[in-house]
């Protein structure tokens, strides 16, 4: 049960690093866009709001995650016969 729980959380963290990553690379394409087309500023701006978007839908997802690792965890601990 241990083996799950760390793998729930090696997912999470490669998530958050992921999404990071992709957040600051959008952000940083936005900011020094002087060449680009209005079309494709559009399209960095909409990126950089689905990763937001996305930073709170897995912020959710992580603390599901914790909850189902931490009731595993107990499960582990005090329900199973001695």
């Amino acid at each position: 049960m241990i083996g799950y729980t760390c793998a729930l959380i090696i997912c999470d963290l490669i998530t958050w690093m992921c999404l990071f990553i992709l957040y600051k690379i959008n952000r940083n394409y936005y900011r020094n866009a002087f060449t680009l087309s209005l079309s494709e500023k559009y399209q960095v701006a909409e990126n950089i709001r689905a990763v937001r978007m996305t930073f709170i839908y897995i912020f959710f997802i992580t603390l599901v995650n914790i909850g189902c690792s931490v009731i595993l965890f107990l499960q582990g601990f005090y329900l199973l016969p001695k």
